[in-house]
């Protein structure tokens, strides 16, 4: 009792719609099944009741072994790094423009109050330049 002798070799139910590696998009997608664990034993015994069973469990175990426990793994290490380096990134800028805001209010006040002492300043010499004037 095989596929072939049963005429299930193009039943999409049996296959899942992927038949396996017949170009490279159904390579792709077939590859990414087994990876992401969704049906992955049910296409090896497709293919061990296609012929080669050993070929078959040997290259879908290591596949599921390296592809889903390791690779994705390491995909998702990546995918997440990337993301706290984002969120470093976004806290530092914001720190920066918190510093810039605050170097800028600064400036400000010193200049407010230079602008005071300005004024004072003009005032107290009108005033010494009004007194010596009435003292003349």
């Amino acid at each position: 009792m095989t596929l072939s002798s049963d005429d299930l070799n193009n039943d999409p139910v049996v296959f899942y719609d992927i038949i396996g590696f017949e170009n490279y998009f159904k390579a792709f997608f077939t590859i990414f099944q087994v990876i992401t664990l969704e049906g992955w034993s049910q296409l090896m015994y497709n293919y061990i009741d296609n012929g080669l069973p050993a070929v078959s469990i040997i290259f879908f175990c290591t596949l599921v072994i390296f592809g889903a426990f390791f690779a994705l793994n390491l995909v998702l290490a990546v995918i997440t790094d990337s993301f706290y380096v984002q969120q470093r990134e976004l806290k530092e800028e914001k720190l920066r423009e918190e510093e810039y805001d605050k170097s800028r209010q600064k400036d400000k006040q010193e200049n407010e109050e230079r602008l005071e002492l300005e004024e004072t300043h003009k005032d107290l010499i009108l005033k010494v330049d009004k007194d010596s004037n009435d003292s003349i």
